[in-house]
């Protein structure tokens, strides 16, 4: 019901297309022709509607996964996917967002090998000690959510020519907005992501696989993939802060 509920043309082409059989009149062609198109442009939108979730029920089931099975994720996905990680605001439309999308499983390997080495390297970690197994690491598609800071300093300035202040860092509050939305058409697309960081220590061993230009700081990096069978996640739902103390209504 709720495709044929969303095809508001299939009227309009049925009106058209009776009067058309039953007067004769050859002006009436083009009507038919319209309302056929929007008949077509109705059932094509209300199909695309009706294969995916409700927005609402999209937030609701976004989780972060760290275990994914070895399903290949669909280049058409991952290009919707990522054209939803470009529909983000953007301070003074800079547009300072940009992805790296990997899917060369060596690669994938080498920038998580290299993440992990920095991390034993904080912490203190022997190479002997370390996890063998993350679990997290198996994911098929590693994006690289990056930013370049400099876009913004140059684009905005004040009438003097003089830089523009920036009471907050817009260029990775922008990124921000693109990696949720990034999360969230995963999710829609019925596959698994999560965020993650970037090399904790420098990110120069990252630019260099990536051949990622000085000027582009990556930001986070996203998992994609399928959710594993025997994925267990914790419920969290009792560690989860009341809605009061997230919303303040007219002053906190």
């Amino acid at each position: 019901m709720h495709v044929f509920r969303h095809m508001y043309g299939y009227r309009a082409a049925y009106r058209y297309v009776s009067i058309a059989t039953s007067s004769g009149d050859s002006s009436t062609t083009m009507g038919v022709r319209t309302a056929l198109q929007t008949w077509k442009t109705g059932l094509r939108n209300a199909l695309r509607r009706n294969a995916h979730m409700d927005f609402y029920e999209v937030v609701r089931k976004r989780r972060s996964i760290r275990k994914y099975g070895p399903q290949p994720v669909e280049a058409a996905m991952l290009d919707r996917i990522l054209d939803a990680g470009t529909r983000g605001p953007s301070g003074g439309y800079v547009q300072g967002q940009s992805y790296v999308l990997i899917t060369d499983p060596p690669l994938v390997q080498r920038l998580m090998d290299e993440m992990d080495r920095q991390e034993r390297e904080l912490l203190g970690t022997p190479p002997q000690e370390a996890p063998t197994d993350r679990t997290e690491y198996n994911a098929p598609v590693l994006i690289v959510a990056c930013t370049k800071e400099a876009d913004y300093r140059r684009n905005k300035r004040l009438p003097d020519g003089s830089e523009l202040p920036w009471p907050v860092p817009y260029w990775y509050v922008d990124s921000g907005c693109g990696i949720m939305l990034i999360l969230l058409a995963a999710v829609n697309e019925g596959l698994a992501a999560c965020l993650i960081g970037c090399p904790i220590l420098d990110v120069a061993p990252w630019r260099e696989m990536l051949g990622m230009p000085e000027e582009v700081t990556p930001v986070g990096t996203i998992l994609i993939g399928y959710r594993a069978a025997d994925e267990q996640k914790l419920d969290l739902r009792s560690k989860r802060r009341p809605w009061e103390d997230y919303v303040h209504r007219q002053r906190w």
